[in-house]
């Protein structure tokens, strides 16, 4: 067995997976946020030969430059956008993702962070 000389350090698949997805360039880890920022387990029903199964969520809080433009991967996502958090009661998002973004708000409200209190 060979081992791999590379080793990704905790939150890098969060922030190559907002890549991915968002496109924004400068992307970090929060420098603050625990990684990671939270641990969802869902249910993931069954489609075509796929069984049903559990599915593991690792979310970590990543941050975009001020200026950062959103430019969607077809292969990745086929929506993505900014949002104000005024705005996350009409949007609908399931338990974990809420629990998620109160633990994100919550973090960038402690560290004065513009971002948390923006509407």
């Amino acid at each position: 067995m060979t081992r791999s000389r590379y080793r990704l350090q905790p939150g890098a698949m969060g922030v190559l997976g907002a890549l991915l997805v968002t496109g924004i360039a400068g992307l970090a880890l929060h420098p603050n946020a625990p990684r990671p920022l939270d641990v969802d387990v869902h249910a993931i029903p069954a489609f075509g030969a796929e069984p049903a199964h559990a599915h593991l969520d690792l979310r970590y809080l990543v941050l975009a430059p001020e200026a950062g433009a959103i430019t969607l991967s077809a292969a990745e996502s086929s929506d993505a956008r900014w949002f104000a958090w005024d705005e996350l009661a009409a949007l609908d998002l399931d338990r974990g993702l809420v629990r998620a973004l109160a633990k994100a708000r919550a973090r960038l409200s402690a560290a004065g962070t513009p971002a948390a209190s923006r509407s």
